[in-house]
């Protein structure tokens, strides 16, 4: 079993799909903010005052109001099950009227699911082999009933059904961080829209959201293993024979993880070039910064984008982009049926033509994986 130190380069979210309501779940400190404990509530306010609270939460009070209403003395640290730092303008936070929670265990620790970096992984491998070993791929494999699907090629690449699905022979544990190491940030868009004939990229605070996640610059360490027997034994039945060339060491599936990550990275430049924006021109920065650590990776190390605001490019790997591999016909039933009930309102405009950042212009999800063992 090899251990992997992960260290997030950018916050990275997976949500547990709960959405705090602003005031009444969290409150907000002077620079940063307390996921309310109803446990310490009720220590506080005594259970005589149980009916009052929840008269105030169905009438829409803010706790502090009501803590205040009755004249108790409270601090943040008193009333709140744990503290977020605040990554983005305060006044901007307090527009939000949720936030977008962060996964814990039941112990109050901020982790990333085994299932969520593994996912990443398996995107990543498999835009390369494909991009790697297609061409003109038949756009009828990919329909169904006017939906699209890559199930096909993942079953030629990867294996027919679950069980014999290669990746079944990597295990990925979850990634664990300390206490108290998540912060706030806003999310908003880069868009592009059409004024007056031209396209234009803006920033786009329409969708804003609040979201709680693993501050830049925290590390963990998790477990990532090849099953070498279950791997053995398949070569004597050689009922699994797709195995590809990165599963032959954790050295050569980094290899492939940080060679899809420059790849969309390089793409990502040459798609914003033409696009004069201050937002796009820091979103390119920050783009290059990335891709200059791909560049500097050493052999055991890569860097990976995964989670919450990664993009379609990041999500899909972007290779049904490839005129090489999907025809200019079949790319455009796929980018109208990724656009349900807006294909005419944007069939002038590029697909993907948004991309999430926080209003600090950080492009969250981006992680470094080594081994270091």
């Amino acid at each position: 079993m090899a251990r992997i130190e992960i260290e997030t380069l950018s916050p990275v979210h997976v949500g547990s799909g709960r959405f705090f309501q602003k005031q009444i779940e969290y409150v907000f400190g002077r620079e940063n903010i307390g996921i309310v404990d109803e446990h310490k509530v009720l220590e506080l306010i005594g259970e005589e005052r149980i009916p009052a609270w929840v008269a105030s939460i169905d009438k829409g009070e803010g706790l502090v109001s009501f803590l205040k209403g009755y004249g108790l003395e409270f601090s943040l640290q008193k009333i709140s099950g744990r503290i977020i730092n605040i990554f983005c303008d305060k006044s901007l936070a307090k527009e939000s009227a949720t936030l977008k929670e962060q996964l814990h265990n039941g112990q109050g620790l901020p982790y990333l699911p085994g299932s969520s970096i593994k996912g990443s992984l398996r995107t990543a491998v498999f835009n390369e082999i494909v991009r790697e070993k297609y061409k003109n791929i038949d756009h009828n494999k990919l329909e169904n009933r006017g939906r699209f699907t890559s199930s096909f090629l993942e079953k030629e690449i990867f294996g027919k059904d679950p069980n014999h699905d290669v990746f079944r022979f990597l295990r990925v544990g979850d990634a664990y961080f300390k206490l108290n190491k998540t912060v706030a940030v806003m999310m908003v868009n880069i868009n592009i829209k059409e004024k007056s004939g031209e396209e234009l990229a803006i920033t786009d605070t329409s969708k804003k959201q609040l979201v709680e996640a693993i501050g830049n610059d925290e590390k963990t360490v998790f477990s990532l293993t090849f099953d070498q027997a279950g791997m053995e034994k398949n070569l004597k039945s050689r009922e699994i024979k797709n195995f590809p060339d990165c599963f032959k060491s954790i050295d050569a599936l980094f290899h492939t993880i940080n060679e899809n990550t420059g790849r969309i990275l390089e793409e990502e430049i040459e798609f914003w070039e033409d696009y004069r924006d201050e937002s796009v021109d820091l979103y390119l920065d920050r783009i290059k910064y990335f891709l200059k650590k791909v560049k500097g990776v050493k052999s055991g190390e890569c860097i990976m984008r995964m989670s919450h605001g990664s993009g379609w490019n990041f999500i899909t790997g972007g290779w049904c982009k490839d005129p090489e591999l999907v025809d200019d016909v079949a790319y455009g039933k796929i980018v109208n049926a990724s656009r349900p009930g807006n294909e005419r309102k944007y069939r002038h405009l590029p697909f993907p033509k948004s991309r999430r950042i926080t209003s600090e212009v950080e492009l969250p999800g981006f992680v470094r994986l080594r081994k270091i063992d």
